[in-house]
């Protein structure tokens, strides 16, 4: 059993990190980006910490205000942080908030490639895999909010320039469902676009929208491919 001295330095700790996490609130809230980022200099602790009643960290918020640079500052603190701080940086690119959305969730449903590739490209430097993988509580991973909200230029990026997909990526375990059945219900049909065409001046902003548990065909990419592009060429 600890000492009473132990158990008032114990709440004493509890208070001011309480008192911090308000703090990183306020000034996020306030768009007071020199104070979050100041604080996240000084008090790794907070990284992670939810400021919401939703779960969000200060990262998802950011990245919802679309703030590239104050996101950017923010991993580069992260990163060169001391490596005895290893698991707090794993868990600031991982967390999720109560829906299940991490901040590379966000950075998919606004359409930003800037802040999808500072996010992965920290992840690498992390070594930190499955990113991609992971998913919501429906099921979708942050190529599938990117497709959902007809983010393309998101959405190649992820696909196509991060190097890091796997085909399982690519199909909801809800329902089966590809990313392409999902753009094609959605009728974003121009969200199989030539990678070359993209570029970072993306118009952000959108609700997520979530994915349809209909079961339909085709049931296989090439068939998806064919219709999507018949569909593309205005059914010639």
């Amino acid at each position: 059993m600890g000492s009473p001295s132990s158990h008032s330095q114990m709440s004493e700790e509890g208070e001011k990190h309480d008192s911090d996490v308000r703090q990183l609130y306020v000034n996020t809230l306030l768009g007071k980006w020199r104070e979050v980022v100041k604080l996240y200099e000084t008090k790794p602790e907070v990284w992670s910490a939810e400021i919401t009643s939703s779960g969000d960290t200060a990262l998802h918020l950011i990245i919802d205000e679309d703030k590239e640079d104050v996101l950017e500052k923010l991993l580069e603190i992260i990163l060169k942080a001391d490596d005895g701080h290893h698991l707090r940086k794993v868990e600031a690119l991982t967390k999720a908030n109560e829906v299940g959305d991490t901040p590379l969730h966000r950075a998919a449903a606004i359409g930003s490639v800037k802040m999808c590739k500072s996010i992965v490209m920290a992840a690498t430097e992390l070594r930190l895999d499955g990113l991609l993988q992971v998913r919501n509580i429906w099921g979708e991973n942050p190529i599938f909010m990117a497709v959902l909200d007809n983010r393309k230029h998101a959405f190649i990026y992820l696909l196509v320039d991060s190097d890091i997909v796997e085909d399982k990526v690519l199909i909801s375990p809800l329902n089966g469902d590809t990313v392409l059945h999902c753009a094609i219900l959605r009728e974003h049909y121009g969200i199989r676009v030539d990678p070359l065409e993209y570029d970072d001046s993306v118009p952000t902003r959108t609700v997520p929208t979530r994915s349809s548990n209909l079961e339909y065909p085709p049931d296989n990419y090439q068939t998806c491919y064919q219709f999507l592009s018949i569909l593309r060429r205005g059914g010639t």
